[in-house]
């Protein structure tokens, strides 16, 4: 994952820890998540386990949780062409890869809606959506 998105890791310091002292969680070993999320200065942490950020902390840390599907959804609605770049991007760096192959993967990552809707706008079988 590193060489695919090498921005992507973000090291958290002391500050950024010393910021969720006094919070409790539902899992503390979640703890460092928000503690990059804030290294980052993200707007969203994407999980499919939304329970364990609790949304009161996040407010109060100007954090919001989403799961894929919320982020994925509006981003295809909204930026077809892009979202279509992006597909053919994915292709051309997975060998063996098709649109039919890149939608059931989105659909067995937890993200039905976001297959469903990138099926629709590739022209896959809507089944394929991992449902």
């Amino acid at each position: 994952m590193s060489s695919a998105f090498p921005l992507a890791q973000v090291d958290p310091g002391p500050g950024e820890f010393a910021a969720l002292v006094g919070f409790d969680l539902p899992d503390d070993n979640d703890r460092h998540v928000i503690a990059a999320a804030l290294a980052a200065e993200a707007q969203f942490i994407c999980t499919l386990n939304v329970g364990d950020f609790p949304e009161a902390m996040l407010d109060s840390l100007g954090l919001s949780v989403a799961t894929p599907d919320d982020l994925l959804c509006p981003l295809v609605e909204q930026h077809p062409d892009s979202m279509r770049w992006v597909q053919c991007q994915a292709l051309r760096y997975l060998p063996g890869s098709t649109d039919e192959s890149t939608v059931e993967a989105l659909g067995r990552a937890g993200s039905p809606k976001a297959a469903s809707v990138m099926a629709k706008l590739l022209g896959v079988d809507d089944e394929k959506a991992g449902r």
